[in-house]
């Protein structure tokens, strides 16, 4: 295991289709109150802030299949009619020198945990507990699972683009891991374990998902989050990858670079 980042609050870590590159979330420092989107090499080397806002929050940066576009979330502030303000994230598109950012969203919904398909065409994201796809232009806005009484979330695209990894609890209890069809069909369960699991992602050839687990601390009533690795058939046993007392999470399976980084 090698730490890449010293600043506070690094997180969201999205490896570039190539491999040689990271995008993540974080803030310079520890007195920085606001996070940006930032890419550097996967050495950890040539760190680059892509965004630079000063009064919100930017995080879930989400590389576009051919590594040219990055999509991400962006805090909006918003007036209710009674005058008291809020905010609420909405999903961005940007190239990946941070140039043209464009909003695909605008509304007060809460958008969140983005996921773009391997041919380019749809993001994935979690509106409201539902799991939804759009086109990057912002166009063809469409609810996959429409159910009110679940809730899912962290969706991410197989390798083929035929399938949703999500994280979702139908009885609202403790979150496990599913496999859908795009049609919000085939639901299949992959983790039944009644702890809290979420943030599944592919690996490369299909055949596995990365998790994070909150796991019970020997001895102890603490419950510490790891990554986890299991079929993504559901069958067979899990692998517990990161096995260290730190707070695991947001995993991402690397590509082999094509290019040193």
């Amino acid at each position: 295991m090698k730490q890449l980042t010293h600043a506070s609050g690094s997180s969201d870590p999205d490896f570039s289709p190539d491999g040689t590159k990271i995008a993540y979330s974080g803030s310079p420092s520890i007195v920085e109150i606001y996070e940006d989107i930032y890419v550097m090499a996967r050495s950890g080397k040539g760190k680059k802030a892509l965004t630079d806002t000063d009064d919100r929050n930017e995080w879930g940066p989400a590389w576009s299949p051919d590594g040219t576009k990055i999509a991400f979330l962006r805090e909006q502030p918003f007036t209710r009619p009674d005058g008291s303000t809020g905010s609420q994230p909405d999903i961005w598109v940007m190239n990946a020198d941070g140039s043209e950012q464009k909003k695909i969203t605008d509304d007060p919904a809460f958008e969140n945990s983005l996921s773009w398909s391997p041919d380019g065409t749809k993001i994935a994201f979690e509106q409201d507990a539902d799991i939804w796809t759009i086109a990057p232009d912002g166009s063809g806005r469409r609810n996959l699972t429409d159910t009110p009484d679940a809730v899912e979330t962290n969706p991410d695209f197989s390798p083929d683009g035929q399938k949703l990894a999500i994280a979702g609890t139908f009885d609202h209890t403790d979150f496990e891991i599913y496999t859908m069809n795009l049609d919000g069909g085939a639901l299949t369960t992959v983790t039944d374990n009644n702890v809290y699991e979420d943030e599944p992602a592919w690996s490369p050839s299909g055949t596995k998902i990365a998790y994070r687990k909150n796991v019970r601390i020997q001895n102890t009533r603490i419950l510490n989050a790891e990554i986890f690795t299991k079929s993504a058939s559901g069958t067979g046993g899990v692998k517990n990858v990161s096995n260290d007392p730190g707070l695991d999470a947001s995993p991402d399976w690397g590509p082999r670079p094509t290019a040193s980084g």
